[in-house]
């Protein structure tokens, strides 16, 4: 039942189909992301990017904005048929962003 939510074809997951999930779960991470920083950058903490560090300090609704608009993209990215050497970039994102919620759990467990 699993596999074929994630689309798989006799056991296999069909590259295109994980692809589109991999990019739905960035979307999330992503937004998740970005209300966990606004969250600890109202506790004082610091945002780490220089370009995020500089939107927040403009103003905390534009931070947000933007992740949520780089949420659109990415859910939009989804549709597009990338293959080879241009999708791994959306993997290499996934992982980043997977790593970067254990850093969030971590603080949020930890050193809250």
């Amino acid at each position: 039942m699993l596999m074929r939510c994630f689309g798989a074809v006799g056991g296999v997951v069909q590259p295109m189909k994980l692809y589109k999930w991999i990019c739905y779960l960035l979307a999330v991470f992503n937004v998740a992301d970005a209300f966990l920083t606004f969250r600890l950058l109202e506790r004082g903490g610091n945002e780490l990017n220089p370009i995020m560090r500089l939107l927040y300090h403009f103003h905390p609704l534009a931070f947000l904005g933007v992740k949520l608009l780089f949420s659109i993209l990415v859910i939009l990215l989804s549709f597009l048929p990338l293959r080879g050497k241009y999708s791994i970039f959306v993997y290499l994102a996934f992982s980043a962003y997977l790593l970067l919620m254990g850093w969030h759990i971590y603080i949020l467990v930890f050193l809250s």
